[in-house]
């Protein structure tokens, strides 16, 4: 469904979205400004201290650009991105983005203000090693990312990123080094991925699980790691690394 052009309609259907959760923060700046977000998954600090003071006190006339371009030029570090439906705004909201809304436009400003919720990289504990690297993957899923891509330089490391689950919306991401992997491999994973059906993904053993579903060998196709160094010889070695967040 797409957006309203209104911040009213669409701070009430997002609320109504979700049951008028408790968690949901909305902020009208002045009459052609709001925003809005999710206390729980997403940083005060960085809406108040950052976005509050890049969008505030706008009076350009063409208000939509001049404000993305502020925001674009006062946070640095954040993603950014332009949405139009109420589905991925709601998806953004629950990964810690803030909406900016504007009266008048029938599209959202969602910039990334999340709040850190896990664990820093630490040693495995189910793969304890004597010699070698002790950090270990997390549930932060671009930690994850930058702990292989530190290791393969390559440009021909390559990522995919999928959402399965109709609930979770799980973010699933593929690494594989593409002049090593067949293609047909690549896209033989994809379409599997693709055709679960479930309402959630919760950690990798339920992609584990439905992958192997079907299996008839008796050898194992998958095997899980929390180490991102058996992660990276397994990619040198042609195999397919699956990422859940």
């Amino acid at each position: 469904m797409k957006l309203d052009d209104s911040i009213d309609k669409v701070f009430i259907k997002i609320k109504s979205m979700c049951g008028n959760s408790p968690d949901i923060v909305t902020r009208i700046l002045n009459t052609n400004i709001g925003y809005i977000y999710f206390e729980s998954v997403s940083s005060d600090d960085k809406v108040s201290n950052f976005l509050t003071r890049a969008i505030i006190n706008n009076t350009n006339k063409n208000i939509f650009s001049s404000v993305y371009s502020k925001v674009k030029n006062s946070i640095y570090c954040s993603n950014m991105n332009i949405c139009d439906n109420y589905d991925n705004l709601f998806y953004y909201l629950s990964s810690g983005f803030t909406a900016i809304i504007i009266n008048g436009f029938k599209k959202a400003i969602v910039v990334e203000t999340r709040a850190k919720l896990d664990r820093g990289v630490v040693e495995s504990s189910s793969e304890p090693i004597i010699r070698g690297p002790k950090d270990s993957f997390s549930e932060n899923h671009n930690t994850n990312i930058g702990l292989i891509r530190k290791r393969i330089k390559d440009k021909n490391l390559h990522f995919k990123d999928l959402i399965i689950g109709r609930r979770t919306k799980t973010k699933v991401t593929i690494s594989y080094i593409y002049d090593i992997v067949p293609n047909y491999k690549i896209k033989d994973l994809i379409n599997s991925l693709n055709k679960i059906n479930i309402d959630g993904i919760l950690d990798s053993g339920y992609i584990r699980e439905l992958i192997e579903k079907n299996q008839k060998s008796l050898f194992p196709k998958v095997i899980s790691t929390e180490r991102p160094d058996l992660a990276c010889s397994q990619l040198l070695d042609g195999k397919i690394v699956i990422l859940v967040e």
